[in-house]
């Protein structure tokens, strides 16, 4: 073969190879996170409240106390519309709008609670319209305190909580399995050692989210 005909050759399965790869290329983007709003793009406030026809309930695994709450408020902000992060934050719920009430644990133990750190919410992984992921921060703090005459108050602390979203009726459910990753950090004897320090506990509630009105989340 000439140096001609060796050079076009060359040339030849050069520019072959890159349209192979050209070709090939968007097979191997990454997905990336999107929030969106009735399809569009989505930052801005998150407000939702608790399911209709369900409570809200946080468990002492040690003791078995159940408190349960029948009204609950959650509020924050989605911070992008658009992530190519794996495990992605996505927003963020505020401490001082994030709260529970009408709580119960008996007839005569009655409670409200609030978030006390504002944290983080972290996408993780996506299947099939549900988003699964966690809450997340330096410390998750959240304080019930007693009401009605009852003086309990106990302070509730973690590192990351299990969350998932559906997409279909926009839910925001926390900790879906109730697996204890929240411990009592401290209680005072008013609490009758129904809620008691040291122990572990599980917060857990399905939320409907109302602001923005069709929030989705997808990975693609």
């Amino acid at each position: 073969m000439s140096n001609g005909k060796k050079i076009a050759s060359i040339a030849f399965t050069g520019a072959a190879a890159a349209t192979t790869l050209m070709a090939a290329g968007p097979a191997f983007a990454a997905a990336s996170w999107h929030v969106k709003n009735a399809g569009t793009g989505y930052t801005g406030t998150v407000k939702a409240a608790l399911k209709t026809g369900t409570s809200a309930s946080l468990k002492d695994q040690t003791t078995g106390a159940v408190l349960k709450c029948k009204k609950a408020f959650a509020s924050g902000t989605v911070s992008k519309s658009k992530s190519g992060a794996t495990s992605a934050t996505l927003g963020k719920l505020k401490k001082s709008t994030t709260k529970w009430s009408s709580c119960t644990a008996s007839t005569f133990f009655h409670f409200k609670a609030e978030l006390t750190t504002s944290v983080n919410v972290v996408a993780k992984s996506y299947a099939s319209g549900v988003t699964t992921g966690k809450i997340s921060g330096n410390k998750i703090t959240g304080v019930i305190s007693g009401t009605n005459g009852n003086t309990c108050k106990a302070t509730i602390s973690g590192t990351s909580v299990p969350m998932k979203y559906l997409n279909t009726g926009h839910s925001f459910s926390i900790d879906p399995a109730k697996t204890a990753t929240l411990k009592v950090k401290s209680a005072n004897t008013a609490c009758l050692g129904r809620i008691a320090a040291g122990n572990s506990t599980y917060f857990h509630g399905v939320y409907h989210v109302s602001t923005p009105a069709s929030m989705t989340i997808t990975h693609s």
